[in-house]
């Protein structure tokens, strides 16, 4: 089995893409769409971990990297469900920065993981993603177009990326994406739910 790279990424949400959508159809044919169904768990705190359910697996993805403005993520695990509770213990509370959390059975569903581990805590958040992802190729730069709900909340992505810093640069200056802000799901989602403040938040202020 070839050993999977992690790519550097670019990703970043709005409202509509207008202009930038455009562009990327007129430069490339879209060659698949997807949808799927997410569960992500959350902490107050954390930046540096992705941590989902899907498809009756639980993922988990580490930051490894950023350069300049792009971030590196490399896949952990992917654990079917039921999962351990050596596993929960070892990996997946960890990776949510918990302490340690008592736990009676061997084997957790994805319902015994909600009811007993995420709903009991006040430090733990689930959010639910639905997802329609169209997927094009710039430069030969894997690049999407992605209609989202979070909570049932619809916003846009646009994601660049590649294993070449230099060509996923390049791609988002080609698009027009500079002035737009980087920031990946877990980050996303937490300024949607309310935990994390908004970059101009001070404009709500009285």
């Amino acid at each position: 089995m070839s050993e999977l790279i992690p790519r550097f990424e670019f990703r970043t949400f709005a409202q509509t893409f207008g202009l930038v959508a455009e562009k990327i159809r007129r430069l490339s044919a879209c060659h698949d769409i997807s949808e799927s169904t997410e569960q992500y768990l959350l902490t107050a705190d954390i930046e540096d971990q992705n941590i989902k359910m899907r498809g009756g697996i639980l993922e988990i993805k580490r930051l490894v990297e950023q350069r300049q403005c792009l971030e590196r993520w490399e896949p952990v695990v992917g654990e079917p469900f039921p999962v351990s509770r050596a596993f929960l213990c070892e990996t997946l509370f960890p990776a949510l920065h918990l302490g340690e959390i008592n736990l009676e059975q061997l084997d957790y569903s994805h319902s015994d993981l909600l009811d007993e581990v995420v709903w009991p805590r006040q430090d733990v958040w689930r959010a639910c993603v639905w997802k329609r992802r169209s997927r094009f190729a710039i430069d030969d730069c894997p690049t999407e177009i992605d209609e989202v709900l979070i909570n049932g909340a619809a916003i846009c992505s646009v994601a660049v990326e590649s294993k070449d810093v230099d060509v996923v640069l390049a791609v988002i200056d080609k698009l027009g994406l500079n002035a737009y802000e980087n920031i990946n799901y877990p980050r996303i989602i937490r300024r949607i739910m309310g935990l994390t403040p908004l970059p101009n938040e001070d404009l709500y202020d009285e």
